[in-house]
């Protein structure tokens, strides 16, 4: 015999039904509240990748400075003063960054001691042209200290106001050309040989011409003098 459905039920206790909170709408105020919650957090966000993509960059960069200077000290008898734009492409190689003047000054903002920079006037693809001379602040340097030093100045974030562009030689026709030692010593031997074995009637004849010419056509001209009266 089966059992009276009244002993399935609960005792004694009451049932309760839990009804959902009615759905109300979305104050538009809210709303707008978390959208630019959201987009702050992706700009601060993007911000900081776009902060620590610079600082990646402008770190090899200043390495890459530091090894060129090092390398044209070596081949320069340990004269160290380089121009911005014959150091430009070896810095670009070694970096696999473009090294521009903004650059440059962005790396002495944060360091102004890093480097000592000067203006010079220079010949450069043949074209007298303005740049900026730039060597070690010292004699004695240590990279692997530098680069630490400027590291830390790079997280110190007290950016110096700099303006290269002002340092650079308005009219570079008026100025001096800036050559090394090397090169000046390689000059003055030329231009000793070139003086003391030409003819005394060429100069004579020609020496206003003569002192204008460059030290390229002053060879080609003895050299063909020669020929001429050997034949």
């Amino acid at each position: 015999m089966s059992r009276p459905i009244y002993t399935f039920l609960p005792s004694k206790k009451p049932t309760t039904v839990k009804r959902k909170k009615p759905l109300e709408p979305e104050l538009p105020n809210k709303r707008i509240n978390v959208e630019e919650n959201c987009k702050d957090q992706v700009s601060k966000k993007k911000k900081n990748l776009d902060i620590h993509k610079i600082d990646t960059s402008i770190v090899s960069i200043f390495s890459a400075l530091d090894n060129a200077l090092v390398y044209y000290r070596a081949i320069n008898n340990g004269e160290g003063s380089v121009s911005f734009h014959h150091l430009r492409q070896s810095v670009e190689m070694q970096a696999k960054k473009s090294f521009t003047l903004e650059s440059l000054e962005t790396i002495m903002r944060i360091w102004p001691d890093s480097f000592k920079i000067s203006p010079v006037v220079i010949l450069f693809n043949g074209t007298r042209i303005g740049s900026l001379s730039i060597d070690f602040p010292s004699e004695k340097f240590n990279l692997a200290v530098r680069l630490k030093q400027f590291r830390s100045c790079l997280e110190s974030l007290s950016l110096n106001d700099i303006n290269l562009k002002e340092l650079i030689p308005k009219n570079p026709s008026e100025g001096n050309i800036c050559f090394s030692e090397k090169k000046k010593q390689a000059i003055q031997e030329l231009q000793k040989k070139t003086v003391s074995t030409v003819p005394s009637d060429i100069v004579d004849h020609k020496s206003l011409k003569y002192r204008q010419v460059s030290l390229l056509e002053r060879a080609r001209l003895h050299t063909f003098e020669n020929t001429f009266h050997t034949n």
